[in-house]
């Protein structure tokens, strides 16, 4: 069994996605939100479903507890302490041959909205008409079904729109290429260059569209975190290209010494 050292968090909103996928990448730990998922469990019950030591499901217990993914709590009946997942955590990834972006919320609990808590309300109210608890499972459970079906129309019509987007995001680098063509000089490197920061911006144009900041776009670039020279370096190269950039495209232009406008 892998091990695993994360920094201490206080609260959900120091929780940061590298060391949540590094957890979730273990399938033991994957297994036991599976199952605290279905029903709250103690170690015990734990170690007896999964086949490892009480040990083992402890420390992976306290390593959960410690990223804030369960909780423990006392349950009646029972020895020892029962765990659950204690947030809703939601995680979106897109790779594709022009497109890669994700989006996620980890930081705190999602808010029911007053449609959900009508809609649910309404449900809840339905079951009224039902005396025997089997019909009223039957019921909840059709309801179920028709949310997964919605859920899978929705799966459909996100991939049909990622699928489109990356489709014109490799127009985009062929027009490029075009408009690189008719400057002559200009090296593989910066056109390279080039194509990474407009594909950078279209990734998500939400964090650029308008005003950005030059750290910001380098942040966006580069993920990993880097020193103070490497840092300098790559603000000079990123504001010459961006000055260059500018003047084959109308669409960005220099606001002052570190910001700059993408609008279209």
């Amino acid at each position: 069994m892998d091990k695993i050292v994360i920094k201490e968090i206080k609260n959900r909103k120091e929780r940061n996605l590298d060391t949540f996928l590094e957890i979730i990448g273990n399938p033991t730990r994957r297994a036991i939100l599976s199952k605290t998922a279905k029903v709250p469990l103690t170690i015990k019950e734990l170690s007896d479903t999964l086949k490892i030591s009480r040990q083992a499901v402890h420390s992976q217990m306290e390593l959960l507890k410690k990223f804030y993914i369960v909780e423990e709590f006392d349950i009646s009946g029972k020895k020892g302490k029962a765990y659950k997942i204690k947030d809703n955590i939601s995680i979106k990834i897109d790779l594709s041959p022009n497109y890669f972006n994700i989006k996620h919320n980890l930081d705190q609990k999602e808010e029911k909205s007053d449609i959900i808590d009508e809609q649910i309300s309404e449900i809840y109210s339905d079951l009224d008409e039902f005396k025997d608890e089997s019909e009223k499972i039957h019921y909840l459970g059709k309801k179920i079904k028709e949310l997964d079906n919605e859920l899978k129309n929705l799966d459909y019509k996100r991939n049909n729109i990622i699928l489109r987007k990356e489709c014109l995001l490799g127009k985009i680098k062929e027009n490029l290429d075009m408009l690189y063509n008719e400057e002559s000089g200009l090296s593989k490197v910066y056109r390279n260059q080039g194509k990474e920061i407009l594909s950078t911006f279209f990734f998500s144009p939400e964090k650029f569209f308008g005003r950005f900041n030059i750290e910001n776009l380098i942040d966006e670039m580069f993920y990993l975190k880097r020193d103070e020279i490497e840092q300098a370096k790559s603000e000079i190269s990123i504001k010459i290209l961006l000055k260059d950039m500018s003047k084959l495209m109308d669409f960005l232009w220099k606001e002052d010494e570190n910001d700059w406008f993408f609008d279209f």
